[in-house]
C-alpha cells in the first residue's frame, strides 16, 4: 500500500488541496506549479520556457575572426602631439577605399589589406598614427594630429585581430627607424605580416626552445624539491604559503 504524501499547497486556480500523486502531477511538483490536475486548471498554467546550455551554444552563429573597424568614434577628447606623415597617411588611405578588403558591413579589413598589398616586413608597415588617420580623418585636430581615442581603437582592433600560431604572431609590430623626414632616424613601431614561411618556421623553432627551457628548469626544482628532507620541504611549503597570503 503506498503512502500519499500530502503538501500545504493549494491549486491557484480551484483552491483545492494539492496532493502529490493524487491531484498534482509530478512534473508540477518539480517545476514548482501549484496547479491540480483538473483540464481546467491545467489550461490556466502558465508555460514554462526550458532552455539549455546546449541549445543556447547551438544558436549562436559563428563569430568572423575579422569584423572589420567602425568607421565612427565615440566624442574624443585628447590628440597625439605630432601629426603622421601625410605621404604615408595617403598610401594607406588608399588602401582602405579598395572595397574587395571590406566586409558585408563596409568595414575595411586589415588582415586582408596586410597580406593582399604584401604588407609584410616593417619597412612597408604601417604606424597606429598613420592607419587611424588614415581610418578617421574627421578625427584630426587643427594642428593635424590624430585623437588618442582613434589611435586607441586601431591599436585594439589590431591586437584582436592578431592570430597566433604557438604563441607565433602572424600580424605583429616590430620596432624600426624612420629612414625618411620628418623624424628621420626616429624609432617606431609598424605593424606587418610575416613575410614568409621560413619567418613563421623560425618564430616556432624559439618559441619551441625558450619553452623546452622552461620545462627542464622545472623538472630541475622538481627534482631539488624532491630530494629533500620532510622537513626542508614543509620549510619551502610554508614560504609558498606565506607569499599567496
Amino acid at each position: 500500500m503506498s503512502t500519499q504524501i500530502e503538501n500545504d499547497e493549494y491549486c491557484h486556480n480551484c483552491k483545492e488541496e494539492l496532493i502529490a500523486g493524487i491531484n498534482w502531477s509530478i512534473e508540477d511538483i518539480k517545476t514548482n506549479q501549484m496547479y491540480c490536475t483538473k483540464e481546467k486548471c491545467q489550461e490556466t498554467k502558465p508555460v514554462v520556457i526550458k532552455t539549455t546550455k546546449s541549445s543556447i551554444q547551438k544558436s549562436k552563429k559563428p563569430r568572423p575572426k575579422d569584423r572589420g573597424l567602425s568607421h565612427t568614434l565615440k566624442e574624443t577628447r585628447k590628440y597625439v602631439r605630432y601629426p603622421a606623415d601625410a605621404a604615408r597617411v595617403a598610401d594607406f588611405a588608399e588602401l582602405l577605399k579598395d572595397q574587395n578588403m571590406w566586409n558585408e558591413n563596409g568595414f575595411p579589413r586589415y588582415s586582408k589589406i596586410f597580406k593582399t598589398y604584401g604588407i609584410n616586413e616593417p619597412r612597408l608597415g604601417y604606424e597606429i598614427v598613420e592607419m587611424a588617420t588614415a581610418q578617421y580623418p574627421d578625427e584630426i585636430d587643427a594642428n593635424g594630429c590624430i585623437s588618442i581615442q582613434a589611435t586607441n581603437a586601431v591599436r585594439n582592433y589590431l591586437k584582436r585581430l592578431t592570430v597566433r600560431y604557438q604563441g607565433v604572431l602572424e600580424i605583429y609590430s616590430t620596432k624600426t627607424v624612420k629612414d625618411m623626414e620628418p623624424y628621420k632616424g626616429k624609432r617606431v613601431w609598424r605593424w606587418h605580416t610575416l613575410k614568409n614561411k621560413e619567418d613563421l618556421d623560425k618564430q616556432v623553432n624559439g618559441m619551441l626552445e625558450i619553452a623546452k627551457n622552461i620545462q627542464l628548469s622545472a623538472k630541475k626544482r622538481e627534482n631539488n624539491f624532491t630530494s629533500k628532507t620532510y622537513e626542508e620541504r614543509m620549510e619551502k611549503v610554508d614560504i609558498l604559503d606565506k607569499f599567496f597570503e
